[in-house]
C-alpha cells in the first residue's frame, strides 16, 4: 500500500546508504519485525570498516573507502561533496589490472567530483602487469584538472601527496587494495609535517 509508515533516522551518510537501509526495512517488516523495533538500530549503525569510514578528522579530514567499481566511486565522491568544506582529493588505487582494462572508459569518467585525483600504483590481488592498462598510464590518460602519478610503496606516496594538502581539505582514499596505509597515516604525517 502507498500509507506513510515513519521518518527514518540513519547513523550512517550517502545516498546509496539510503536505499540499503530502505531495501533492508523492507525486508525486515515483511518478515514481521515490528518497525519501532527495527528503527533504532539504523540510526545507532555507524557502517562498516572502509566503507565512507572516517580515519582522520583535524585540520584536514580523511575518509577510507573500498570503492573499487566506478559505481561506488561515483557514490563516495557524491557522499563526500555533501560532507566537504575545502577541496576534495581523491587518493585512487585501481583493484586488479583486468577490471581497471575491463571498466577503463568508465573509470576515465568517474572522477569529476575530485578537485584533486592522486593515482598510486595498480594492486595486482593476483593480475600480470599490463603495460597498457596501469595506473601510471590511466594518470596520463584522464582529462582532470588536477592529476598526479605517484608510484613506489604508499609511504612514500603519504610524504609526496601530503605536500599537496592543505588545511581544511577533504581527502577520499579510494580502492580495496593497501591504498588504506595512506588514509591511515597522512592525516597524521600532515599534522607533524605542515609549516
Amino acid at each position: 500500500n502507498n500509507s506513510f509508515l515513519s521518518k527514518v533516522k540513519m547513523g550512517i551518510k550517502g545516498r546509496h546508504n539510503v536505499y540499503n537501509c530502505l531495501a533492508v526495512l523492507a525486508v525486515l517488516l515483511e518478515e514481521g519485525f515490528e518497525l519501532d523495533k527495527i528503527l533504532p538500530h539504523f540510526l545507532s549503525f555507524g557502517g562498516m570498516k572502509r566503507r565512507f569510514e572516517t580515519v582522520y578528522n583535524g585540520d584536514i579530514t580523511v575518509v577510507d573507502d573500498y570503492a573499487h567499481h566506478p559505481t561506488e566511486i561515483h557514490a563516495a565522491l557524491c557522499t563526500a561533496k555533501k560532507q566537504a568544506k575545502g577541496k576534495i582529493v581523491a587518493i585512487f588505487q585501481p583493484h586488479r589490472y583486468t577490471r581497471l582494462k575491463n571498466l577503463w572508459k568508465d573509470f576515465l569518467n568517474v572522477f569529476d567530483g575530485a578537485d584533486e585525483l592522486f593515482v598510486v600504483d595498480t594492486f595486482s590481488a593476483g593480475d600480470e602487469f599490463d603495460e597498457n592498462y596501469n595506473s601510471k598510464i590511466f594518470a596520463g590518460e584522464i582529462s582532470h584538472k588536477f592529476c598526479k602519478y605517484i608510484g613506489g610503496n604508499m609511504t612514500d606516496a603519504v610524504k609526496e601527496i601530503s605536500k599537496y594538502i592543505e588545511k581544511g581539505d577533504f581527502v577520499l582514499t579510494i580502492g580495496a587494495g593497501d591504498v588504506t596505509k595512506i588514509g591511515h597515516e597522512l592525516g597524521g604525517y600532515y599534522e607533524r609535517n605542515r609549516t
